[in-house]
C-alpha cells in the first residue's frame, strides 16, 4: 500500500524527478508531484515508476516508485493539501514560477486548516486568522539544490546536496557563450575559462561565504575541488544558453552574478551582457537597452552601480576585454 506519508512537490522537471523526488520517496513519502506539463502529469499516473540514471563513467540506474501526478492549479491539488497524510511540500521550479505557486499554497492551508521568498507571496492571499495559524504550525525553509523514450526517466549526477533551512521548519554563459563553446564541460577545458571559474569559487565568493558562515577552509576547498570535477562531465550535456537564460534575473541584486564583485566577477557580470540569444526574451532586452543607452548607462541602470564607481570600472573593463578577445 501507500507510506503512511505524503509530500506534495511542484516542478516535475530534471531536479524534481531526479533529486528531490527520490530522496522523499527514499525517506518514506508518496510523492504527489504538480507541474504545468500535461504530459508528465499524465505519465506519472499512467505508470508506477521511473529510472533515474547516474551519468557518471559506471553508469547505473535505479526505480522511483510511489509517486503520482496532479495538474498545477486544479482543485483536486487543493484537496491533497487536505490530507492528513501530507506533512510536506517542497518546491523546484524558476524564480518567476515560484511566485504563481503561492495563490495554490494558500487556498491548500485554508483547506487544511519564503522560502521566506514563498511565504512572502503567499501570505497576502490568507486572512488574519489563517495567517495566525499557518505561523504557528507551516515552516517556510529555504533551500538550494545541486544535482546535477519513457519520458519520465532522467539522468542525474551521482553527485547532489539538498541544503535546508533547518530552523525555518515546524514540525517536520557567460565568458563561454562568446569562445564557441555549446556545453559547459567543453567551456571549463578552456585555460582561461577555468581560471576564472575556479578563482570566483575558490577565492572571490569563497573567501566571503568562508568570513560569513564560517566554513572549514580545507573542506571549502575540497568541495570546489569537487564542482570543478563535476562541471567537466560531458555525459550531463549541460548547455551553456540553459545556463545563462534570464540574464537580466542573474544580474538582479538577490541572484548570483552580483556578489562578489572583484575583477573575475566582473568577468562573469560582463559576460551577462553579452549573453546575446535571440529567443531568449529578457537577453533580447538587455541588448535592446546596450543599443539604446550604450554599454556603459546600460550596466548603471541594471546593476545599480554608479558610473565612476569602482565596481562600474571594473565591470566595463571586463566587458571591453571580451569584446576585444572576440574580435580577435
Amino acid at each position: 500500500g501507500l507510506p503512511n506519508k505524503k509530500a506534495i512537490h511542484f516542478g516535475a522537471g530534471n531536479i524534481g524527478r531526479g533529486l528531490i523526488g527520490p530522496l522523499l520517496v527514499q525517506s518514506g513519502y508518496h510523492v504527489v508531484f504538480s507541474d504545468v506539463n500535461e504530459e508528465i502529469i499524465q505519465e506519472l499516473n499512467n505508470r508506477d515508476s521511473y529510472d533515474v540514471q547516474i551519468l557518471e563513467k559506471e553508469r547505473s540506474s535505479y526505480s522511483i516508485s510511489s509517486i503520482s501526478g496532479i495538474q498545477f492549479q486544479s482543485d483536486d491539488l487543493i484537496r491533497e493539501f487536505a490530507d492528513p497524510k501530507v506533512d510536506l511540500v517542497t518546491t523546484a521550479v524558476g524564480a518567476t514560477i515560484l511566485e504563481n505557486t503561492a495563490p495554490t499554497i494558500a487556498k491548500g492551508l485554508q483547506a487544511r486548516r519564503s522560502t521566506t521568498k514563498l511565504r512572502d507571496y503567499v501570505f497576502p492571499y490568507l486572512s488574519a486568522e489563517d495567517k495566525e495559524w499557518v505561523t504557528q504550525n507551516i515552516g517556510f525553509a529555504n533551500c538550494s539544490s545541486i544535482a546535477s523514450d519513457n519520458p519520465l526517466d532522467v539522468g542525474v549526477e551521482a553527485f547532489y546536496e539538498w541544503v535546508v533551512d533547518k530552523s525555518a521548519l515546524h514540525h517536520t554563459r557567460l565568458d563561454v557563450q562568446l569562445k564557441g563553446y555549446s556545453t559547459v564541460d567543453q567551456a571549463i577545458e578552456d585555460p582561461h575559462i577555468h581560471d576564472i571559474v575556479y578563482g570566483a569559487l575558490m577565492r572571490e565568493g569563497g573567501a566571503a561565504l568562508i568570513r560569513k558562515h564560517r566554513f572549514d577552509a580545507k573542506a571549502y576547498s575540497q568541495y570546489v575541488d569537487k564542482v570543478m570535477e563535476r562541471f567537466s562531465n560531458p555525459r550531463l550535456k549541460d548547455e551553456l544558453v540553459r545556463v545563462g537564460r534570464q540574464p537580466l534575473r542573474k544580474l538582479s541584486k538577490g541572484d548570483r552574478l552580483l556578489g562578489p564583485r572583484t575583477w573575475r566577477g566582473s568577468m562573469g557580470i560582463a559576460a551577462a551582457f553579452l549573453y546575446d540569444v535571440p529567443n531568449d526574451e529578457q537577453s533580447v532586452e538587455l541588448q535592446t537597452k546596450i543599443k539604446q543607452l550604450g554599454i556603459e548607462d546600460a550596466v548603471a541602470d541594471v546593476t545599480g552601480f554608479a558610473k565612476g564607481s569602482e565596481e562600474h570600472g571594473k565591470i566595463i573593463e571586463a566587458y571591453d576585454q571580451l569584446q576585444r578577445e572576440v574580435r580577435h
